[in-house]
Formats: C-alpha cells, sequence, structure tokens
C-alpha cells in the first residue's frame, strides 16, 4: 500500500460444504493487495496469488501453483499489480 509492502493476517471459515472455505476482506479497502492463500490435503500442497483492487479480486490475474508461492512470486505479483501489468 502507498508502495510499502503489508501483511495482514485473513479471516478464513469454513462453509457448509465440505473441502469449501471463504476468504473475508480484512485489508484496507485501499490500495491493491495480493492475497497469497496456501494449502494442503493428505500430503499435497497449492498456492494461490490473488490480485485485488477497489472493485474486488482480479479473476483473470490469479495465479494458482501446485505448491505455496514463493517470495519471489509474491513480489513480483505485488510489483505487476503495482504497475497495471495484471
Amino acid at each position: 500500500m502507498n508502495g510499502i509492502r503489508h501483511s495482514v493476517p485473513l479471516k478464513v471459515s469454513a462453509t457448509a460444504k465440505p473441502g469449501i472455505y471463504a476468504v473475508y476482506q480484512t485489508w484496507p479497502a485501499e490500495g491493491a493487495w495480493v492475497v497469497n492463500l496456501k494449502g494442503a490435503c493428505a500430503g499435497a500442497n497449492a498456492g494461490a496469488l490473488v490480485p485485488t483492487s477497489t472493485k474486488g479480486f482480479l479473476r483473470d490475474s490469479v495465479k494458482f501453483l501446485a505448491r505455496p508461492a514463493t517470495d519471489v512470486e509474491i513480489e513480483t505479483a505485488l510489483k505487476n499489480l503495482a504497475q497495471g501489468a495484471n
């Protein structure tokens, strides 16, 4: 936000459907954010980088991974978002 990286904890809760979770916006409404999601099940890992704007998440710019995102991937996603490349 304003050229400075911030991290905020996410509020995640299970839905009525098994294996489906909701992520609530706990980050400020202003600024552009990248939500870094990571999960594991039965020994498998996955991740996703979800760029957001003031209007919500940017569906076409979501990056799905077969592992948690690296710090470099997170930084790149943040830079691309700040430059309007997402």
